[in-house]
């Protein structure tokens, strides 16, 4: 919790100072430059960018806490995995656009043969997997 909370607030300021920037600039925004407002907008982006890298460390260390000593619960549920996998890609589109790459998420025809719209699985799980695959894709591109 001595790490989390720093960095949810460093998360949501950065989101709000965003959100503010970016609706000024929409608005009326003769009172402040254009390249100030820019420079402004790039660098809450790049803290929001920098916090959840951090919070992802964090995140693992405190998994990786957890798998050792046996703590880390499986909890599987009625889930639709497709939008598991949505939301995963979504957490990472700020990261994506930061770097100027095109993430696509291609469903195979013999997924969609199955017919499976629900599925039992541990959604937390499966996300926390596939924010690690997509973090490092986009760490080694």
């Amino acid at each position: 919790h001595e790490l989390r909370t720093p960095l949810s607030a460093i998360l949501q300021c950065s989101d709000e100072i965003t959100s503010s920037l970016t609706k000024f600039r929409q608005g009326d925004a003769r009172i402040i430059p254009e390249e100030v407002l820019t420079s402004c907008l790039d660098a809450a982006q790049i803290i929001n960018l920098c916090s959840q890298h951090q919070k992802r460390i964090v995140d693992d260390i405190l998994t990786l806490s957890k798998l050792d000593s046996q703590l880390l619960l499986v909890t599987p549920v009625d889930a639709q995995p497709l939008t598991v996998v949505q939301r995963a890609l979504k957490m990472h589109e700020g990261e994506l656009q930061a770097a100027d790459i095109q993430m696509k998420f291609v469903v195979d025809q013999s997924f969609r043969d199955l017919d499976l719209d629900w599925v039992r699985l541990d959604p937390s799980r499966v996300l926390q997997v596939l924010i690690n695959l997509t973090t490092n894709a986009l760490k080694f591109t």
